[in-house]
């Protein structure tokens, strides 16, 4: 099984990006469920890219674009789109070419983990990527293989993990195990400090009840997808 972020999804903008984020919440799941007879055999590995888009090279990106676009007009506004963050690195953050382009080289990266290492459990969302492995020493490997192909497109890792599966998945702000998904404590700690934020913006008459409104709203369309009935209780009673 292997999934990337490039691969098609059925409307666009928000809706597009809510249905990638739930499949690959899927797939987190069915990865751990199919590990759950032999947790503490079964190792995972986790890594998070540090400042992805600010770190893509623009030679690269042209390269791949030429690869998959033949159209002398299209890739000439490609080049200048690429060539609009001066220096040779780095492309906008937000823009849906940016998002197409990083993604377009993320699948070589993807492709090379597929083909060339044959590992069979994997997933990428944009910067993060999961991998399942039997034994620690594949995913010794793994992750040294992942550093230097990396390095080639110049990319490094800010975090990366090996731990054995009985400690869950970490992805998408959840931690995800066969039983169940949490939040991350980051998340919790983040809400709880917003709130605080916009409340004291609230007395002092700088924002509306409807930013705190918002703010829960947004909260609870992530929790919703976790088992945080209990987690909810509490921090509303807090509000």
């Amino acid at each position: 099984m292997s999934f990337d972020s490039s691969k098609p999804v059925h409307g666009s903008g928000l809706d597009a990006t809510k249905e990638v984020r739930l499949n690959i919440l899927f797939l987190c799941e069915k990865l751990i469920i199919e590990a759950m007879p032999v947790l503490d055999t079964i190792w995972i590995v986790k890594t998070d890219y540090s400042g992805y888009f600010k770190n893509l090279i623009h030679d690269d990106l042209k390269f791949i674009a030429r690869r998959k676009i033949s159209c002398k007009l299209t890739l000439k506004l490609l080049d200048a789109i690429i060539d609009s963050t001066p220096g040779g690195v780095g492309i906008p953050v937000g823009n849906l070419t940016s998002q197409w382009l990083a993604n377009l080289l993320g699948n070589e990266i993807d492709q090379y983990v597929k083909r060339t290492l044959k590992v069979k459990r994997y997933i990428r969302y944009t910067d993060d990527c999961v991998a399942i492995f039997g034994c620690k020493q594949d995913a010794d490997k793994f992750l040294a293989e992942m550093t230097l192909v990396s390095s080639k497109f110049g990319l490094r890792f800010s975090k990366y993990s090996i731990h054995r599966a009985s400690q869950g998945i970490n992805m998408l702000g959840y931690r995800i195990w066969p039983s169940h998904k949490l939040l991350r404590k980051r998340s919790i700690k983040l809400f709880r400090r917003d709130l605080k934020h916009i409340e004291l913006n609230i007395e002092s008459g700088i924002i509306g009840i409807k930013s705190k409104v918002n703010r829960i709203k947004s909260f609870v369309a992530h929790a919703n997808h976790a088992d945080t009935w209990r987690l909810r209780t509490i921090l509303f009673n807090e509000t």
